[in-house]
């Protein structure tokens, strides 16, 4: 029996391109805290009043030769925009945001687990994570310690320069 050799290959990226390499995960990095942005807008376009008036009149034409026709059952428009950039149609936003408020409440937990992985929205703060979901203040609080103590974390300062 003969033994087969091994041949180990190895690939490194060019010094030329490594900045540029870890410039893109970086910023894939921080894009990747941005978190989900549902498109808020009509997602379906309203039917114009012609387009009503000739499903009334079809309806008519049936309703005369005899067809059993139910209620016509289209939801109200949404309007978006203003002036004469308006335009109305349809979203599935209060759909989205029932679905989110009915996991909020039903699985508070992984809730706030899924929202802490990414940016607050309103104000722009840096994610939490999954460390214990401090509260905003608390994080000034962190921020004020740290400038009294020259940007070094108080525990840390604490070693170095003792307690007073």
């Amino acid at each position: 029996m003969s033994k087969g050799g091994s041949k180990t290959t190895e690939t490194k990226i060019p010094e030329w391109v490594q900045d540029d390499v870890e410039m893109g995960l970086e910023r894939g990095n921080r894009a990747s805290q941005i978190g989900f942005m549902p498109f808020r807008g009509p997602t379906t376009a309203a039917l114009n009043p012609m387009q009503i008036s000739a499903m009334q009149n079809v309806r008519q034409a049936a309703k005369a030769g005899g067809f059993n026709v139910g209620p016509m059952g289209l939801p109200k428009a949404q309007t978006f925009g203003k002036g004469r950039n308006a335009i109305q149609g349809y979203s599935s936003m209060p759909i989205y945001n029932d679905a989110r408020q009915r996991t909020k409440q039903a699985t508070p937990g992984q809730y706030r687990a899924v929202q802490n992985m990414f940016i607050n929205p309103q104000t722009g703060a840096k994610p939490k994570w999954f460390g214990g979901g401090q509260q905003q203040n608390q994080q000034q609080q962190n921020q004020q310690q740290q400038s009294q103590t020259g940007g070094i974390p108080e525990d840390v300062y604490k070693i170095i320069y003792g307690d007073n």
